[in-house]
Parts: C-alpha cells; structure tokens; sequence
C-alpha cells in the first residue's frame, strides 16, 4: 500500500494512510474506539496524544509556576490548543503561582514591582 507512515495515538504501532487521506490517528477502529473510551479518564496516560511525557511534565510545572500557555507552547514547540488542553485537564492537581504579568500589575509600590521581578528571575542566571 503506497502512501505515508504514521503512529497510531492509541498503541504507538505504525501505519499507512493513503495518499490523499488526513486526520486518520488511530491504525485500527478497535485502537479508536479504545481511545475514545479512555478519554473520559481524566489521569489517563493516552492524554498526552503523540507528545513525550517529559514535555507534558515540563508543560505542567512551567504552568504551574506562573507561565503564560502562550509563551510555554513557544518554547516547548506544542500546539496552544494542546497546553490548553492539559491546563483543562491537569491543572486543578496542584496550585498555581499568580502569574508574573499580574503580580506587576498588582504591585502598588515600585518596591512590590521590583520584589516580583527579583521573585520571578531567582532561578535564572
């Protein structure tokens, strides 16, 4: 069968699709109809689609400590509807840190600004 390889988002098998044919995720209906099941598990590992565990996590923890979706779909090279997605679905486990664009716009003193700043830069050299 001529046309190009993909991997199934259920199983991780490969697979051909056709030529002139998209959007086919799944290598079998039995592997689409599994996934379809599974969604509905909030903590399900099928929930991170064809994305590497490790970007999820580090998604996760850069949202969590006040990054912007945006900015973190830019460094980590993911879709906006996909940070978007995990922040949905993951984002309630833990507490987030108030972003740093809010916390500059909340200060009041330019004592408070430069606190948030100094706060926001720690970990970077």
């Amino acid at each position: 069968m001529e046309g190009r390889a993909k991997t199934c988002h259920y199983c991780g098998d490969s697979f051909r699709i056709e030529s002139g044919k998209t959007g086919q995720k799944y290598c079998t209906r039995q592997c689409g109809s599994k996934a379809t099941y599974k969604r509905q598990y909030r903590n399900n590992e099928n929930k991170l689609w064809e994305h590497e565990k490790s970007v999820f996590e580090t998604a996760m923890e850069m949202h969590w400590s006040g990054e912007e979706s945006g900015a973190i779909s830019r460094k980590l090279n993911i879709p906006v509807g996909t940070m978007y997605s995990w922040i949905h679905d993951f984002g309630s486990q833990r507490k987030r840190k108030e972003p740093l664009k809010k916390r500059l716009h909340m200060a009041k003193t330019s004592e408070e600004w430069l606190n948030a700043l100094r706060e926001a830069t720690a970990g970077e050299v």
